[in-house]
C-alpha cells in the first residue's frame, strides 16, 4: 500500500462484496484497479471533487453491485451540489430517466447504469432516476445495492402522502 494513502473509510476493501448474480466475476486486476481509483477519489473529495466524481463512476461502472462504490459516488454527488439550485435539470433529465427505464427493460443494464449517471451528476436527488437505478440494480440481482437506493425514497414517499 502506498504511504500516501489515507486510513479510514477507503481501506474498508469494496472489493471484498459479493458478486450479484447478473454480474460476472471481477478479476483479481480489475478490483486492483477499482480499488486504485476509489482512494484516488477518496483522496481528492477535498482538493478536486469533479476528479473524486469521476474515479468513483469508474468504480461504479466496473462493480456496479457494491454498494461502498455506490455511496461513495452519491455522497459526493450531494457534496458538490449542496445548496445549489436544480434549475430545469429536472426538466431536462425527463428523457434520461425514460431512457434508463428503456436501457433496462431491453436488458442492457450497463448502458442503463450509464445513462442514470449521467443524470444523477447534474441531481443526484432524481428521485425518479433513483428508482430506475434501482430496478437496473434488482434486474442485475444485486439487492445490497437496490434497497439502499429505494428505501430512502419510499420513506419520502410516505412521508409525501400524509
Amino acid at each position: 500500500m502506498d504511504a500516501g494513502l489515507e486510513a479510514g473509510a477507503g481501506n474498508v476493501a469494496p472489493a471484498s462484496q459479493p458478486v450479484a448474480s447478473g454480474l460476472s466475476p471481477l478479476s483479481e486486476g480489475e478490483r486492483r484497479r477499482l480499488q486504485q481509483n476509489f482512494q484516488r477519489g477518496e483522496q481528492n473529495l477535498n482538493r478536486n471533487i469533479d476528479y473524486a466524481i469521476e474515479m468513483f463512476i469508474l468504480c461504479v461502472l466496473g462493480d456496479p453491485g457494491n454498494l461502498i462504490y455506490l455511496q461513495a459516488l452519491l455522497g459526493t454527488l450531494r457534496k458538490k451540489h449542496s445548496g445549489k439550485s436544480r434549475g430545469l435539470a429536472g426538466v431536462f433529465a425527463a428523457g434520461g430517466r425514460a431512457k434508463v427505464r428503456k436501457l433496462s427493460a431491453a436488458g442492457k443494464n450497463q448502458e442503463a447504469i450509464k445513462a442514470g449517471i449521467d443524470i444523477l451528476k447534474s441531481n443526484p436527488s432524481d428521485h425518479n432516476c433513483l428508482l430506475a437505478m434501482a430496478d437496473v440494480a434488482g434486474n442485475l440481482g444485486a439487492d445490497e445495492v437496490q434497497g439502499p437506493i429505494s428505501r430512502p425514497l419510499s420513506m419520502l414517499f410516505r412521508k409525501m402522502s400524509r
